[in-house]
Parts: C-alpha cells; sequence; structure tokens
C-alpha cells in the first residue's frame, strides 16, 4: 500500500460527484511505497505538517499507514472542534507534543455533547486512545510513569 505521510485539510478534497460526497485525496510528494526504500524519504528524516504529525513521524522513525490513520483523526478533531487537538507557537513544540501531552476532549474545546454524530466520536476517542498510549510509552521509556521515585542508600543513589 501507499503510505501518504502528509494527510490534511488541505490534501483532501470533497468533490460532487452524481449527487453524492466523493473525498479526493492529494499532493503524493512525500508519499512512500509501502516495503520500498525512498533516498528522499529514508526514517530519520522528518517530512510533513507538524500539527497533522503521528508521535513516531515526529520522532523520525520509519511510518506505515498507522501514521495515516492519526492523521486522520487529527482532521477530524479539527472538523469536529474548529481547531487542531495540538498547537504551539512554533513547529518543534508541535511535534513534542504529540509525543507527550495527551490530547484534549472534544468538550473541552467548547464542543456540545451531543453535537457530533456517536460514530464519529467513537473514531475521535480511538485517536485519542493512540495518542495517550504513546505518551505511556514515552513516559515509560524515560521511567516517568507509574511509581518512580528515588531513595538515598548509603554512597550512591539508586532509582526505583
Amino acid at each position: 500500500g501507499i503510505v501518504h505521510r502528509d494527510l490534511k485539510p488541505d490534501n483532501v478534497y470533497v468533490l460532487d460527484r452524481d449527487g453524492a460526497d466523493f473525498f479526493k485525496v492529494l499532493d503524493f510528494g512525500v508519499a512512500k511505497v509501502a516495503g520500498l526504500e525512498n533516498s528522499i524519504t529514508r526514517a530519520g528524516t522528518i517530512f510533513g505538517t507538524p500539527h497533522y504529525m503521528s508521535p513516531e513521524q515526529a520522532k523520525g522513525l520509519a511510518v506505515d499507514a498507522r501514521a495515516d490513520v492519526y492523521a486522520l483523526g487529527v482532521i477530524l478533531f479539527e472538523l469536529c472542534a474548529g481547531a487542531v487537538p495540538f498547537d504551539a507557537e512554533n513547529p518543534l513544540a508541535v511535534l513534542t507534543q504529540h509525543m507527550t501531552v495527551p490530547p484534549p476532549k472534544l468538550g473541552e474545546r467548547g464542543v456540545v455533547p451531543g453535537r457530533v454524530p456517536l460514530g464519529l466520536e467513537a473514531v475521535i476517542e480511538k485517536f485519542r486512545e493512540r495518542c495517550r498510549g504513546a505518551v505511556l510509552a514515552q513516559e515509560l521509556s524515560a521511567g516517568r510513569a507509574g511509581r518512580h521515585r528515588s531513595v538515598d542508600l548509603p554512597q550512591r543513589r539508586v532509582s526505583l
């Protein structure tokens, strides 16, 4: 399959096709075909738009279709809340938020309960769960999750 790696509202067009909405994804400039190495888009290099990037993409890790699903979650959140879940004064701060901050609930952004169809709200909640999982993984790898405390022992300090 193809991983787009830069899904955002500017790259998704809604057209009318025989009276029905038809979604068209555009701009495959940084897309990658799964399983093929691309010399301009290798792991360790960051490509995409910070507001819509998955935590692994923000870290410069290899990405797969889950990065596009994450970006779709951000787009749907923005569609319902009127703003992206993470915003800051510079792109690096936005990327850091994707990696370390759980996204807000729609209600925290002023969305009135019941205004978003339940199915759509469930999809956005899946996006939020994935974000919380990424934050927990980050904390675990940094040793900050759970009961992390320091104990003084004679002549050395040990972290438990």
